[in-house]
């Protein structure tokens, strides 16, 4: 029990010393040919009376051109991705959709997104709606991810670049980055870990409580406690141990 707990222990200091403030998480991304009948049946203009929605109350021109798909926008390395590997053209009321895929063990930290589009935009965490006519290109979007949205393990996130206003490239440039300090801090560190498949403290080891007088207590105890304390009589105390008032 000790050399296992020992091991979760060392396990949980290494997590701990690897973890980086505003990390950048890896990702999978695909990309496909989308539908207008995958867009919510709002418009730019319905946008302005919903709450959380970003309006669009002006006309959008075109970029004189599109430079700007081989620089790093966000400054974080990302590059621009888009339906064709050469940046061509698509017509306007295309649509792309991308689908990000990526893992947290740690969702009681918010995860920081970040991305501009040559289009508007429609961002789903989980099939949960975070945003809703977002602004082409030269707008970055920064959106605070997390709980409920946010789950343990993997997440997909959905993005449609809708070429609304004009033909576009239908590019797209993110990054998913989150901060992990105190992710993995468990109380009684050395009977307890973190299970980074459940996302939580857990006890490094259960046992059957060998005195019957005792019962078995989870995180962050981790260990055998007197089901009740009996009152003892005068000159006698409690013994933790036994469970059992005693003899000093």
């Amino acid at each position: 029990m000790h050399s296992k707990a020992s091991s979760l222990a060392f396990l949980l200091l290494l997590a701990t010393l690897t973890s980086q403030q505003g990390a950048s998480l890896d990702a999978t991304v695909d990309v496909s040919q989308g539908s207008s009948s995958d867009l919510p049946s709002t418009s730019p203009q319905r946008t302005q009376s919903m709450a959380g929605a970003e309006a669009l109350t002006s006309a959008t021109l075109a970029p004189s051109n599109w430079n700007f798909l081989q620089r790093d926008i966000l400054g974080s390395g990302s590059k621009w991705i888009a339906p064709s590997s050469d940046f061509s053209v698509r017509p306007q009321w295309y649509v792309a959709t991308y689908t990000i895929q990526f893992h947290t063990d740690c969702p009681q930290n918010s995860v920081t997104l970040k991305f501009s589009a040559t289009g508007s935009s429609f961002v789903f965490l989980n099939d949960n709606s975070i945003l809703q006519w977002g602004a082409p290109y030269p707008r970055i979007h920064t959106y605070v991810l997390k709980t409920p949205e946010l789950k343990c393990g993997c997440n997909t996130l959905k993005i449609l670049v809708y070429n609304f206003y004009y033909p576009s490239p239908a590019a797209l440039t993110y990054s998913l980055s989150q901060d992990t300090t105190g992710c993995y801090d468990c109380q009684n560190l050395g009977v307890t870990f973190y299970n980074r498949k459940t996302c939580q403290c857990e006890c490094a080891s259960t046992c059957d409580c060998k005195n019957s007088l005792q019962s078995w207590s989870g995180y962050p105890a981790c260990g055998c406690k007197c089901t009740f304390q009996a009152r003892c009589i005068s000159g006698t105390n409690f013994n933790y141990g036994t469970c059992k008032c005693e003899c000093p």
